[in-house]
This record gives C-alpha cells, structure tokens and sequence, in this order.
C-alpha cells in the first residue's frame, strides 16, 4: 500500500532534505552564491586520468566523526554526486528542481 505522500507526489523527509542540499549546492555551483558556503564545495580532482573526471563530481573531505556527515562541506558532496549527470545539466534551477524532485520520487 502506497503511503499518503506517494499519492500526493509528496517525497519522505529524508528525500526532502536531500533535494534541499541538492537544490542549494546547484545553486552555489551556478551561481558562486552565497560566498560563505562556496568555498566548501572543491571540485573532485583525481590524481589520475579516469573517466570520472569529466564528470563535474565533487571532493568529499574526510569524516573525523560520524556527526560530522551532517556538516555542509560533507553532505553536499555526497549528495551531490549522488545525482545523475543528466541532471546536474538542467539549463534552468527550475528544470533541475523537477528532474531532481522526479529521480529522486522514482529512486525511492
């Protein structure tokens, strides 16, 4: 049986905070707003020609605890590269937000 938010197309609180994280760090990478969370997004540079490094992945620092995972500069690498490259392409915040809102509803 599907819960009340699937009928209404609603995502679970977890996916929701995802998308918010994945809403904002679009955001910042479009836009290098706001300054104070920019500089914690690092573009994921290999030491290595790979093929995922065409991709626009992010560096996702080490954890020195497991609080620290719910810290911005980690969670928005995580999830960020979490989301398939075809999205993260979306020309408008918009077009993002829907494709976002769709994967992540159908990934669920």
């Amino acid at each position: 049986m599907l819960g009340y938010w699937h009928h209404l197309h609603w995502l679970p609180v977890d996916m929701h905070i995802k998308f918010k994280i994945a809403t904002l760090t679009y955001k910042i990478l479009s836009t290098g707003q706001p300054t104070y969370l920019h500089h914690l997004l690092q573009p994921y540079t290999p030491l290595r020609s790979i093929c995922s490094a065409s991709q626009q992945l992010l560096h996702i620092p080490p954890l020195r605890t497991n609080f620290s995972w719910w810290a911005f500069r980690h969670a928005a690498p995580t999830v960020w590269n979490d989301i398939p490259l075809t999205i993260w392409e979306s020309g408008t915040l918009n077009t993002f937000k829907r494709r976002l809102k769709s994967h992540l509803f159908n990934n669920h």
